[in-house]
């Protein structure tokens, strides 16, 4: 299971933030992470739980830090 506090650091490493919490906005005004930062922090997340994240399913509802750590539980993380 993907611990809340190391995901926080892997969304503050590929975010404009020093502090990241569930509410923050991913993209835009929010934490201002492109698709390329995004790319990469989820092959850092793939690397760091040895897995395939299928980015198929990471879908425009996805908008906060909170909602993307919920949406990785629910597929197994």
């Amino acid at each position: 299971m993907i611990d809340q506090d190391v995901f926080l650091k892997m969304v503050e490493k590929h975010s404009r933030a020093e502090k990241v919490s569930l509410d923050d906005v991913l993209f835009g005004e929010g934490l201002d992470i492109g698709s390329m930062r995004f790319t990469e922090m989820i092959m850092d997340i793939e690397e760091e739980y040895d897995l395939d994240i299928d980015v198929s399913t990471l879908n425009a509802s996805i908008k906060t830090v909170g909602q993307l750590l919920s949406h990785l539980k629910t597929i197994g993380l």
